[in-house]
């Protein structure tokens, strides 16, 4: 089932790696704008969901106060100029999915919105509506 409908603002960082520490906001914020790819020596793969995902624009105006546009229009810039590898972009919003592409990758980490949390993922990191964009 694909999941297209507003979504609170409450968001986690996850992954299935017991390697990927926990992650401040400020390396957060870096890894989705394309500024790093690795924390502490270790190499992170995003995965972003659909362009068309609620869930996205929400975690994007959340976390950057951009939209999936505007942060497709910078990720262009940075490929253009060969600086940055964009998130690996899911074909939909469906759990099972996201799943999966997790345990496919073991360095991978993607944002789900926290009702989404089940015992099997781990939290790198948490924000909700409350924090400052910058």
């Amino acid at each position: 089932m694909s999941i297209n409908t507003t979504y609170s603002t409450e968001f986690v960082v996850v992954t299935h790696s017991r390697i990927i520490q926990e992650l401040t906001t400020n390396q957060v914020k870096m890894l989705y704008r394309g500024l790093i790819s690795n924390i502490n020596g270790q190499t992170i793969t995003l995965a972003d969901l659909p362009l068309n995902s609620k869930i996205r624009e929400s975690f994007y105006l959340t976390l950057l106060g951009k939209t999936p546009s505007q942060m497709q229009a910078l990720r262009a810039r940075q490929n253009f100029s060969g600086r940055h590898i964009p998130p690996y972009e899911l074909s939909s919003s469906n759990k099972k999915l996201i799943q999966k592409w997790l345990s496919n990758n073991p360095e991978g980490i993607i944002y789900i919105p926290k009702e989404w949390q089940t015992s099997d993922l781990r939290v790198v990191y948490q924000f909700d509506s409350e924090e400052e964009v910058e």
